[in-house]
């Protein structure tokens, strides 16, 4: 089960800094055996709502994801440990607030890239290296990316 696998495992997560200012974001792709195939981190300029965060972290993660897929045509799960951004995405749950539609339409527009894409809520504890990772984008200062 290497890199042709047809299925693989986005994990993706955000984290705020205490004032809202910038958002560390992280994805983790595994294979369909579990294995960490790649890993990534970034900042993004906010400010940012915890929900926006989530949609730009997955907007992010796909558009990386997108670009790193070229040679192959996965069928990716998303697990994403946010239940209101992922029942958003499953059309369940209303998406009322402009800002944070303006993420819901970009992640929206970036999953209809991947055909048979799927978004599945997790528990943090899930989740743990992506967001681990989104956090020490945080204390690190990568290049930061504006919205």
């Amino acid at each position: 089960m290497g890199i042709w696998n047809p299925e693989w495992y986005l994990y993706v997560d955000a984290a705020i800094d205490e004032g809202h200012a910038r958002v560390g974001v992280a994805l983790v792709l595994r294979n369909a055996v579990g294995q960490v195939w790649r890993w990534e981190k970034a900042v993004i300029q906010g400010p940012m709502t915890s929900n926006e965060a989530e949609y730009a972290a997955l907007v992010w993660a796909l558009m990386r994801v997108e670009r790193i897929r070229k040679l192959w045509r996965p069928r990716l799960i998303v697990h994403l440990d946010n239940a209101i951004v992922v029942s958003q995405l499953h059309g369940t749950a209303a998406v009322r607030h402009p800002a944070l539609r303006h993420w819901y339409l970009q992640a929206r527009a970036c999953a209809q890239r991947f055909p048979g894409i799927s978004f599945v809520h997790i528990p943090r504890h899930q989740n743990m290296l992506a967001h681990a990772l989104a956090r020490l984008a945080l204390q690190e200062e990568p290049d930061v990316r504006r919205h």
